[in-house]
């Protein structure tokens, strides 16, 4: 592989890998969630379609999502607590 098909290679992973965050600060805001889910969803489609190892392409899928839910954890335990 040559010099520049790498940097090409890593080029496009992250700009893969900036979509997919992008997308997780979009489906984090209420009024956005519905702008953030597909871009998400084509953010997935491109980075299983790279030629990241495997175990990167599940970190990139699973981590998103599990710190959106944390998020709203923390936000559905501070309403509760506080009954806001």
């Amino acid at each position: 592989m040559t010099v520049e098909r790498q940097t090409e290679n890593r080029k496009k992973n992250a700009i893969i890998k900036i979509f997919i965050c992008l997308s997780a600060i979009f489906v984090m805001m209420p009024y956005a969630t519905l702008f953030g889910l597909p871009f998400y969803i084509v953010g997935l489609f491109l980075l299983w379609y790279s030629k990241l190892s495997k175990r990167q392409k599940w970190k990139w899928s699973i981590l998103p999502l599990i710190s959106v839910g944390i998020l709203y954890t923390i936000i559905g335990l501070i309403i509760y607590i506080f009954k806001l």
